[in-house]
């Protein structure tokens, strides 16, 4: 069966914490990403090469998918292309997001809250899954900052207790992620 996690272009924070926990929840799919990733993400990546497995869209040359897994989006339309078009009328489909709308195609696990990777961490330890101190760290920055740092009008509390279930196995609160300076100013 071929299955692939991916998220949707221009992917943040939030989104990287949600394709490691949805990744640790189905291990078997392999990662597809976008091209387009914030500069925060692009910092984590280089950061922390082997903290996934992952293709970039650029690269993925994909047959039909059996399954298609989307974090962070509930519209193929957002995600990458040659990821899209790898959906075959026989591909099932599954969106996990917090964002509220109709879901035109496949199964929708769509729970409000803050951000995605806190609904996934819950999945991961209602299922006993546990992260990595680095992984841990990196779906709490994305919870961090999809929340505001828990200041936005869309925090839940689903937010905070899959905070504190991630500050057990993490290596600290989260830093800001910042470009490093530039030696010659």
């Amino acid at each position: 069966m071929k299955s692939v996690i991916t998220t949707h272009k221009n992917m943040d924070l939030d989104a990287l914490g949600a394709v490691i926990a949805v990744k640790k929840l189905f291990p078997e799919a392999k990662v597809v990403l976008p091209d387009t990733k914030s500069r925060e993400v692009v910092k984590v990546l280089s950061d922390y090469p082997d903290i996934l497995e992952f293709t970039d869209d650029s690269k993925f040359k994909g047959e039909t998918l059996d399954k298609l897994i989307v974090v962070d989006t509930n519209s193929l339309q957002r995600i990458p292309e040659n990821v899209r078009k790898s959906v075959g009328k026989n591909t099932e489909i599954v969106f996990y997001d917090h964002h509220p709308g109709n879901v035109l195609e496949g199964k929708a696990f769509i729970k409000r809250a803050g951000a995605i990777t806190s609904v996934l961490v819950m999945m991961m330890k209602g299922k006993k899954i546990t992260p990595s101190p680095i992984e841990a760290s990196i779906m709490l920055a994305g919870i961090y900052a999809d929340t505001g740092s828990f200041s936005y009008s869309s925090t839940s509390p689903i937010d905070f207790v899959a905070s504190a279930f991630l500050l057990v196995w993490s290596i600290g609160l989260p830093a800001p992620i910042e470009e490093p300076a530039n030696p010659t100013e």
